[in-house]
């Protein structure tokens, strides 16, 4: 547009000089046509420059977003990874001490069955982290990380291995950690994995936010349609201030435990996104002082 525009400059201000036979200026240009005449081309040369640096400042201000959304997308995956692999390194950490006790204390056979029982834990635990490092991965490679891998599971035992795991953490504290006697021992279709992660977090909360004393239950129950998840405990509540603001990433209901535990504040953040990825709901409970109960509701896949 530019060498058009000089172009139509160049005719312009030709055409109004008369070249005679011995190729000279006529004498009678008129200078001051010649200056009016060339307005026009020069604007539309300026406009077509402007209109050029628009379009390369935009696609200038087009990349540095893109570069800043994709390092708050590194950012964000980052953090996601290490808020979940302290769950899974804080129940091996928590079995380590548990061997460390029983080597010191106890008889042959305790040792043996000890060792046995904590191997299995640590390999649920570490199998865990290594299934959340291969998620991070495909998420930052732009596949479908959202894709469920569903897989049968019995509630007695996908609940008895949560207790197992994360009971040495809980007597840490001297919190109770257990399951409640009426739940329903049913078989329903969930991807296990994505699931794990979710009582994982909503279980370490709570035994971040419990006191001496206090206890955590786990529950199932189930209708024609939904099972419903409970994660109830005494401990310290969630101030009415603080309600609103559960769900976002960073949230300032993300404070330190009762013993002093950090805290990311994406923990709720990232299970209700797990849990609306199975086309769940996550609804949470709480008064300040007296405990909090979340309940997951899931379709009921036979």
């Amino acid at each position: 547009l530019f060498v058009a525009a000089v172009g139509v400059v160049e005719v312009t201000v030709f055409s109004n000089l008369h070249i005679s036979g011995t190729h000279q200026i006529n004498p009678h240009l008129n200078t001051k046509n010649l200056l009016i005449g060339t307005p026009p081309a020069l604007f539309f040369a300026f406009a077509a420059m402007f209109y050029l640096l628009k379009c390369y400042l935009d696609a200038i201000k087009l990349t540095l977003e893109n570069i800043i959304h994709a390092d708050n997308a590194k950012s964000y995956l980052i953090n996601v990874m290490s808020h979940d692999l302290r769950n899974s390194l804080a129940a091996i950490s928590s079995l380590s001490s548990l061997t460390e006790d029983v080597l010191e204390k106890g008889s042959d056979e305790d040792i043996r069955c000890t060792c046995q029982e904590t191997n299995r834990l640590t390999t649920q635990a570490v199998t865990a982290a290594l299934h959340l490092v291969d998620e991070v991965v495909a998420t930052s490679k732009h596949t479908a990380s959202s894709k469920l891998e569903i897989s049968t599971l019995s509630s007695l035992d996908f609940l008895t291995n949560l207790v197992e795991r994360y009971h040495r953490l809980a007597t840490r504290k001297k919190v109770t950690l257990a399951i409640a006697e009426d739940i329903d021992n049913i078989s329903f279709n969930v991807d296990k994995a994505k699931l794990e992660r979710v009582l994982e977090n909503l279980i370490t909360n709570a035994i971040k936010f419990t006191r001496q004393g206090d206890s955590i239950t786990l529950g199932i129950k189930q209708d024609e349609k939904h099972i419903m998840i409970t994660v109830r405990d005494t401990g310290i509540g969630i101030p009415d201030d603080l309600k609103n603001r559960l769900f976002e990433q960073f949230s300032p209901a993300g404070r330190p435990g009762t013993a002093g535990e950090p805290s990311i504040g994406l923990g709720m953040s990232i299970c209700k996104q797990l849990v609306e990825q199975h086309e769940g709901t996550l609804e949470v409970e709480s008064k300040e002082g007296k405990g909090t109960t979340v309940f997951i509701r899931l379709p009921y896949r036979q």
